[in-house]
């Protein structure tokens, strides 16, 4: 049995490159992104959402606010617009 095999060799890759090269592409895109800069800022403050705008305070006070929405909603309820839990449960038929 001769011992002269030699282990197949590995076919090269498409994307190989030296380390050299990989410097100079990043400095290349580094040099790209710098000089477009402000254009770039531009774009990607365009993707943001747009924000919202501030909610505006109510001057009045908060448990006059729950007092007049309790009122509303109870003379609502009165004229058939929402049902009480007695007429849901059916209490006083």
């Amino acid at each position: 049995m001769p011992d002269d095999k030699q282990p197949p060799r590995r076919s090269r890759r498409w994307f190989q490159f030296g380390l050299s090269t990989l410097m100079l592409v990043t400095l290349l895109a580094a040099v790209l992104v710098a000089w477009q800069r402000e254009r770039l800022s531009l774009w990607v403050e365009s993707l943001w959402p747009a924000r919202a705008a501030e909610p505006v305070k109510d001057p009045r006070d908060p448990r006059q606010v729950v007092l007049d929405f309790l009122d509303a909603a109870h003379n609502q309820g009165c004229q058939g617009g929402l049902s009480s839990p007695q007429a849901a449960s059916g209490v006083g038929q």
